[in-house]
């Protein structure tokens, strides 16, 4: 059973995605039907290189919650090669990352 703060944290997520989401789906490599979530998807700016951040050209990144694709984390840490298709573009699932409380999953991504 969660506490009041996972109940608020669920909400804001929801909302985040609700209104800066865009729609994403993984077909598992291991067979199964085809996972559809929104997510927060990011890609490559300037912006970082402002801050003092390193700057990758080719790096995209999608943050997800906890359950939106089951076992993307578990499979991509264990080395299979993983692709997600975001607004009908496809990317290979470099590395995934458990944030924070290990809810909020972010992914590097390298367009195909």
């Amino acid at each position: 059973m969660g506490t009041p703060f996972d109940g608020i944290q669920d909400a804001l997520f929801e909302t985040v995605k609700s209104v800066y989401g865009t729609d994403a789906s993984w077909a598992p490599s291991t067979g199964g039907p085809a996972l559809t979530a929104k997510v927060l998807f990011k890609e490559p700016t300037n912006e970082k290189e402002l801050a003092g951040r390193e700057y990758n050209p080719i790096q995209w990144i999608m943050e997800y919650k906890q359950g939106d694709f089951d076992n993307l984390f578990e499979l991509v840490r264990s080395g299979t090669s993983e692709m997600v298709t975001i607004d009908n573009q496809n990317y290979y699932v470099r590395t995934v990352t458990a944030l924070y409380d290990g809810k909020t999953l972010k992914s590097l991504l390298e367009k195909i």
